[in-house]
């Protein structure tokens, strides 16, 4: 168990690192490096949206969003 975990927590750290990396080599603002704070949030709201869609307890109607395009034809 633990060389797995090892191995998970690596996993973790390297995408972290290649995100602010990235941003670094972007010249990111500090608000981008703020907005990553609310990332964890993200993934265990879409995982919960996620799980509720395919368990087939949510009912999900897709609704197609009007463009601009279509506003002025």
């Amino acid at each position: 168990a633990r060389p797995a975990l090892a191995v998970q927590v690596a996993a973790i750290a390297a995408v972290g690192a290649h995100t602010v990396v990235g941003l670094a080599s972007a010249g990111a603002q500090p608000r981008h490096y703020r907005a990553l704070l609310g990332a964890p949030r993200a993934v265990v709201w879409k995982t919960g949206l996620w799980l509720k869609v395919l368990s087939g307890r949510a009912d999900v109607q897709w609704t197609r969003t009007r463009r601009n395009a279509e506003e002025h034809p």
